[in-house]
């Protein structure tokens, strides 16, 4: 089981200090970077405060409270987007492919689920008990991206529910769309 140092080794962070709470903690579920209508959102608000700081039309006080609030939101912006992991996108693509079979191999199919053929119970355990067998270059992924897997004799093991984390993760950072239905056959 790869160790956490081995993810910092190797230069992989798949969320920076922008993505921590004031306890050092993860403050959401994926990282900034990958909320690409955000990020998009947030670039228009900083170009329409330049603007309007540019027209001259602001009175003073207003023009002083829109200067701070555009360069707070231009900063924030911009460690969000130092933040995003430089990845080979090789690798990624790589790891994203085997994580998608292992997760498409993890799911009843649709015709499954469509005639209430799944069981329940089965569906659960998968979603939240350790089923999938990572490679080593997965499991310097999953730690890298703060997942905890299992070690399983010589195997890193993680729930579906961690591997398609870390599936969302390597096809955003891919910037490809990450919808795990895709996957069910």
């Amino acid at each position: 089981m790869p160790k956490a140092s081995e993810a910092n080794d190797s230069g992989i962070e798949f969320f920076g200090e922008v993505d921590l709470n004031k306890k050092g903690e993860l403050a959401s579920f994926m990282p900034a970077w990958s909320y690409r209508q955000l990020i998009e959102d947030m670039k228009e608000q900083i170009d329409s405060k330049k603007r309007a700081i540019d027209s001259g039309m602001l009175d003073a006080e207003v023009k002083v409270r829109t200067v701070q609030e555009h360069k707070q939101l231009k900063d924030r912006y911009e460690s969000i987007i130092s933040s995003k992991p430089k990845i080979d996108p090789d690798r990624l693509m790589k790891v994203s492919a085997s994580l998608g079979e292992k997760i498409s191999e993890a799911m009843f199919t649709s015709d499954q689920m469509k005639k209430g053929l799944a069981d329940a119970h089965e569906e659960a355990r998968r979603m939240s008990q350790p089923c999938i067998k990572l490679t080593d270059d997965e499991a310097v992924m999953a730690q890298a991206a703060r997942i905890k897997g299992v070690k399983s004799g010589q195997s890193y093991m993680v729930s579906r529910t961690q591997a398609e984390k870390l599936w969302k993760l390597s096809r955003k950072a891919l910037g490809e769309l990450a919808n795990t239905n895709e996957l069910r056959k």
